[in-house]
């Protein structure tokens, strides 16, 4: 199910987030993640994939420059489809504030 997240989803998220195995997070940048992601959850829409009584996945644009803060899938739900299923809906939400093109860039690798 895809549905907008709620305050009640942000540990499973953090969760999410810290099981990927690309693009992970280093200490430096934890706490740059952890402001961006309570703006966006004050002011935008993080989008979660729920499945098995959690969430498995989330998407989710930074308004203010035009980028996607994030697109990340549980380790043991990728492949499935997911991200693809996401991903539209944060760049909606890009598009609605008036961005006409959506940037996402992430580590080689």
């Amino acid at each position: 199910m895809i549905r907008k997240a709620t305050a009640a989803d942000r540990p499973r998220i953090y969760d999410v987030r810290m099981a990927v195995r690309e693009n992970t997070l280093g200490d430096a940048s934890r706490a740059k993640v952890d402001e961006v992601a309570a703006w966006i959850f004050a002011n935008g829409t993080f989008w979660v994939w729920e499945e098995a009584g959690a969430v498995q996945g989330f998407a989710v644009a930074d308004p203010r420059d035009g980028t996607i803060f994030g697109l990340f899938i549980h380790p043991d739900y990728e492949g499935r489809g997911i991200a693809r299923a996401l991903l539209p809906l944060a760049c909606a939400d890009l598009a609605a504030a008036g961005h006409a093109v959506a940037t996402l860039t992430t580590g080689p690798g």
